[in-house]
């Protein structure tokens, strides 16, 4: 009974082994089936389908790319080996049309700056004191300019108050600006040469420009200022005096504050007059409207030099067109103005100095139409008609880079007396003014 027990146990454990490691044997089985799938099962795999998908379409552009490349290098080496045939030059009948063309092209004329600010220079006329109110154009004007004052006291002193206590009735209650120049003849300059030697002499001059510039009531009390700036003019100035000039200007700019008077220069339009300034250092010093580039008087035009009414006359003073660009906002630039009147164009006038005034001119400023002589620096004459008179204060502001234009009395000149005297339709012209 032992003996069969104990077999039927060993049997049963036998076969509990035998079952146990069936078991384990079908879950490593199973174990082994789920870790590494079967190649028809990785064919079926959503993944490597879109894996494959994206190896495929980036292939596709590399590919394409790559031809592209290969097409472009090939269009560029034949164009290379293709001889490029010699350019002929346009004929002679294209480049004459051509030029015609440009010839007729109307460009856009130029405007006056709105911020352009009109100086007109008042020059007394002999025998006659006091401001003729008639002539002279002062309610087109932004500033007054009144020449000129003697370095010295002399009697042109009286004209010369009588003038400038008018110019404030004259205005009305229109702002304005009026200076006295100082100087301006050839006769002057021994005068303005000793102010470089004489301390006194400075300090005199200093005392009777307060005097004179204080305007006085009926009772003779002090009241306010005929005048705000003081231009000196001297005419012909050596080189060798530039440093001294400058020390001057210093000496008498220290001077003239304490009365609330300004200090500037005119300067004669022309390189031989420039090179006896030192510009940068005077106009640093001096400030806005400090220079008024005056045109030279009784100077006979050039007719061969072209350009009448042209901005060439300003770029032939390299030294003072340098300076206007750099310094525009203190340079003030001249024009001499004039008028005749004729019958006819403008085309009919001689634009010779000899005959502008032989044409037998009667009833000037009767009747005609009225066309503007004008100098500019001083070496050019022409006759502008009105409309044409605002194109080239235009064309002066924008060349000379700046917005300040003086309009010089021509009373003293030669062809404006002979023609006439002075009138100042080119003023109206420029600010828009029925002639």
């Amino acid at each position: 009974m032992t003996s069969d027990d104990s077999s039927m146990s060993s049997s049963d454990d036998e076969a509990s082994s035998h079952g146990s490691s069936s078991k384990f044997s079908n879950k490593t089985s199973r174990s082994a089936t789920a870790t590494c799938p079967s190649p028809t099962e990785l064919l079926q795999s959503p993944r490597l389908v879109v894996l494959c998908n994206t190896l495929a379409v980036g292939t596709f552009c590399l590919l394409a790319v790559a031809l592209l490349i290969a097409a472009v290098n090939r269009q560029q080496a034949a164009v290379a080996e293709v001889p490029t045939p010699p350019s002929t030059p346009p004929s002679e009948e294209v480049v004459e049309r051509r030029q015609a063309t440009e010839k007729h092209m109307v460009p856009d004329p130029p405007v006056v700056p709105a911020s352009a600010r009109f100086l007109c220079v008042y020059r007394e006329g002999v025998g006659q004191a006091g401001l003729d109110v008639r002539s002279f154009p002062y309610a087109y004007c932004h500033y007054l300019a009144y020449c000129c004052l003697s370095v010295l006291p002399s009697l042109g002193d009286r004209a010369a108050l009588d003038t400038l206590s008018q110019l404030g009735t004259a205005m009305g209650g229109t702002p304005f600006s009026v200076s006295v120049i100082v100087g301006g003849s050839p006769v002057e300059d021994p005068y303005l040469l000793a102010l470089l030697l004489d301390a006194d002499s400075v300090q005199r001059l200093v005392e009777r420009l307060a005097l004179v510039s204080r305007k006085r009531d009926e009772s003779g009390t002090s009241s306010s200022s005929l005048f705000s700036r003081v231009y000196l003019h001297w005419k012909r100035p050596r080189p060798r005096y530039k440093a001294a000039i400058t020390r001057l200007a210093g000496v008498l700019r220290a001077q003239l504050k304490p009365h609330s008077l300004r200090l500037g220069l005119v300067v004669d339009g022309d390189s031989d007059v420039a090179a006896a300034f030192d510009f940068p250092s005077l106009l640093d010093m001096l400030g806005d409207r400090a220079l008024l580039v005056a045109p030279q008087s009784r100077s006979a035009p050039d007719p061969t030099r072209g350009g009448y009414h042209s901005t060439e006359i300003i770029s032939r003073h390299a030294d003072l067109g340098r300076l206007s660009k750099n310094y525009g906002d203190h340079v003030c630039h001249g024009l001499r103005t004039a008028a005749v009147t004729v019958n006819g164009s403008e085309a009919a006038i001689d634009i010779s100095y000899g005959s502008t005034c032989s044409m037998n001119i009667t009833n000037v400023y009767s009747r005609g139409q009225a066309t503007v002589g004008v100098t500019a620096f001083g070496d050019t004459v022409s006759f502008l008609e009105p409309p044409n008179a605002s194109k080239f204060a235009a064309s002066l502001c924008k060349e000379a880079k700046t917005d300040c234009v003086a309009f010089w009395d021509p009373e003293s000149d030669d062809y404006a007396g002979t023609c006439g005297g002075p009138s100042f339709p080119l003023i109206k012209a420029v600010v828009g003014m029925p002639v």
